[in-house]
Parts: C-alpha cells; structure tokens; sequence
C-alpha cells in the first residue's frame, strides 16, 4: 500500500486530503506542522509528501529543500499545496516537487495527481 504523508496546519485540510486517498488505497499519515512532518519522516520515509507551504514551526519551502538537499530523500516526490500564487520558480528550483495546487482544492484532482506518481486508484 503506497505511503503518503500530509503536512498541514488546518484540519480540515487533513481531513480531506486524508479522507479522499484513504478511500482510494493509500496510507496516510498526518503532520500538523512542518516540524512534526520532519519527525515523522526521520523514523519512516513515505512514498509521497504533500506539504502546506505557510505552516508553523518550519515551513514548506525549508522542507522542499532540506528534502532536495538530501541523497537520501532527493527524488522523494513532493506535491505543494498552498494559497499563495506563483510558484513556477519554486518548481524550477525544487526537480522533486513534482505539482502544486491552489487552494481551495479538488481533493480528485489531487489524487489524480498521487496516482500520477506513485501508482494507486485514480477515481
């Protein structure tokens, strides 16, 4: 079952990135920070990361990078969800983050998108 950790500091975002790949088949872990998300990624690594970009206690851009920055986590693919705009130099600076979406969000589209990457159910 294909593993994917969800960084997020609004609940209800977890719960429905959460809710709509669990049906799908996949494992889903939560953080509710970007610290927490780091932690949890030291003691497992997933198949995925979607990451918040304005959390607290660390952020998602410093994790896209310490996640490149890294050989061991370096082709990790990466999905970035936010609600800030113009992130196409983000993608160029980032070759693991692999898509970003705005929100609000379709929660299809972005298993849509899971799917894409690391296989899985798409609808």
């Amino acid at each position: 079952m294909p593993r994917v950790l969800v960084a997020d500091d609004d609940k209800n975002v977890l719960e429905m990135v959460q809710r709509a790949l669990s049906d799908r088949g996949y494992a889903v872990e939560t953080a509710i920070d970007g610290l927490d998300a780091m932690e949890r990624m030291e003691k497992e690594l997933p198949d995925l990361v979607i990451l918040d970009i304005a959390m607290t206690r660390l952020d998602g851009y410093t994790i896209a990078t310490r996640l490149r920055d890294d050989p061991k986590t370096k082709s990790l693919p990466v999905i970035i969800i936010t609600a800030r705009g113009q992130m196409q130099t983000f993608l160029h600076q980032h070759p693991n983050v692999k898509a970003f979406l705005e929100k609000p969000f379709n929660p299809l589209q972005l298993v849509e998108i899971v799917a894409g990457l690391i296989g899985g159910k798409k609808q």
